[in-house]
């Protein structure tokens, strides 16, 4: 009997075991997922479009790569290319500055939204406040117990005010008239007008205005969200969220990051040959991460554990750090050395030399970031840098683009790829060539997979 309650007892303990072990295994994972999202094959596609306008600056193609973004005239125009037409356009408002309007624009990552700044003229960059006056006490010249009693007369009738005497007269018993304080200015009496009284009055204060002066630019913070590409009714829900007062009046937004890992949105503004680092979180709150005197040259948040990495200048020297916050590490103090860009968990540097990129070096990500960690050297040699722009590709690759070709670099080797069109740009994941052609009043685009 007893073995047969120790075997029941022993085998219900494994079972409870084995439970346990496929639960933490399963959280394990979960938390895995989490901490480093698996790499998801990139949406490609094949699509063209003729969009009217010749003049499309910025432009940037959404996350599922079926809506265009882009500015005419300093105008925000989406355009979807599946149903060939627009579907959303923001133009400044009517008595804006220059500069003012849609600012700067970016699409989320990993959804087909929008997110941008749109700046206008605060209506009331002055309020006016009346301050009441504050009262005071006059100061009265001090009197006996007997004059301090009521002045007016037994009989009832207010005596007539004379020039003073220097000495009281009696108007009836225990009565007496005080004596009359001498004014501040002697000459006072002798200039004062017929009929003007001898002893100024104590007159009120007049209520005080004041003027606080704000900040005469509001630049607000939009998300526009778009539905699938396919929708024929639903309209983008653009949605206002924040008005940033730190803003600065009639200044540029140079750069945008985003991570999801953070939920932290960061932006590099210019204004007055000064930059500034913004940090927003999703409740809203922005604080300034820049220091004084600091030059920002570039910023990359890592898409894997929310790392913000920012090219920074101070007093002529540079260095490529990691920030949290107000906490930073140095990842390199190697003046020539500038960020590319981040793919699953490795950060990449390129060691630019004149406009010539003569280097790519890679950081693999960690948690906990050293300070001066050692970077590993990925390829060498010499590509024009000046004017090119650079991604990093679906595959790792670091492709460095013009309006005319595109290097990509991978496992130490450098391919040129032809490129067609007036402008050639490369999505944000690397995988999608965005190629535009100018014909007559229209911009032919087409889009193909970077092979």
């Amino acid at each position: 009997m007893k073995r047969k309650i120790w075997r029941t007892l022993l085998v219900w303990a494994g079972i409870s075991l084995i439970l346990q072990f496929s639960a933490y295994a399963y959280l394990n994972a979960k938390v895995k997922t989490v901490m480093a999202p698996p790499d998801l094959k990139p949406i490609t596609q094949r699509l063209s479009a003729d969009i009217p306008g010749v003049d499309l600056t910025n432009i940037q193609l959404s996350y599922a790569k079926d809506y265009l973004a882009y500015t005419e005239q300093g105008v925000l125009k989406v355009y979807n290319l599946k149903q060939q037409k627009l579907v959303f356009s923001k133009a400044p408002l009517v008595g804006s500055d220059k500069n003012m309007g849609v600012l700067n624009y970016e699409w989320l990552p990993d959804r087909n939204t929008l997110i941008y700044f749109f700046a206008r003229k605060n209506p009331n960059p002055e309020v006016r406040t009346i301050v009441p006056p504050t009262v005071s006490t006059p100061v009265t010249q001090a009197v006996g117990k007997s004059q301090a009693k009521a002045s007016t007369p037994v009989g009832g009738t207010t005596p007539t005010a004379k020039k003073p005497t220097g000495q009281a007269k009696t108007l009836a018993a225990g009565t007496a008239t005080p004596t009359l304080p001498q004014t501040e200015d002697p000459n006072q009496e002798k200039n004062a007008k017929p009929g003007a009284a001898t002893t100024p009055e104590s007159g009120q204060p007049l209520p005080k205005v004041e003027i606080h002066r704000s900040n005469p630019q509001l630049t607000d913070l939009y998300t526009l969200e778009f539905a699938d590409s396919d929708n024929q009714t639903q309209k983008p829900d653009d949605r206002f969220n924040q008005t940033l007062t730190e803003f600065p009046a009639g200044g540029s937004i140079i750069q945008m990051a985003f991570s999801t890992f953070t939920n932290l949105m960061y932006l590099t503004i210019k204004s007055e040959n000064a930059t500034q680092l913004l940090e927003i979180d999703v409740m809203k709150k922005v604080k300034t991460i820049s220091r004084y005197g600091e030059q920002i040259l570039n910023i990359m948040a890592s898409e894997r554990y929310g790392i913000l990495y920012v090219e920074s200048k101070i007093g002529g020297k540079k260095q490529v750090l990691s920030v949290d916050g107000y906490k930073r590490k140095v990842i390199s103090s190697d003046p020539y050395a500038e960020i590319l860009g981040n793919r699953a968990g490795v950060l990449y540097l390129g060691e630019v030399k004149n406009g010539v990129l003569t280097k790519v070096l890679a950081l693999k990500e960690t948690t906990d970031q050293k300070e001066n960690p050692t970077l590993d050297s990925l390829w060498q040699g010499s590509i024009e840098f000046k004017d090119g722009d650079v991604q990093i590709g679906a595959k790792n690759q670091v492709i460095v683009y013009d309006r005319s070709k595109a290097h990509i670099i991978a496992n130490g080797k450098d391919t040129t790829v032809e490129l067609h069109g007036d402008d050639s740009y490369v999505s944000v994941d690397g995988a999608e060539l965005v190629e535009l052609t100018r014909e007559g009043t229209f911009t032919h685009v087409e889009l193909r997979p970077l092979e």
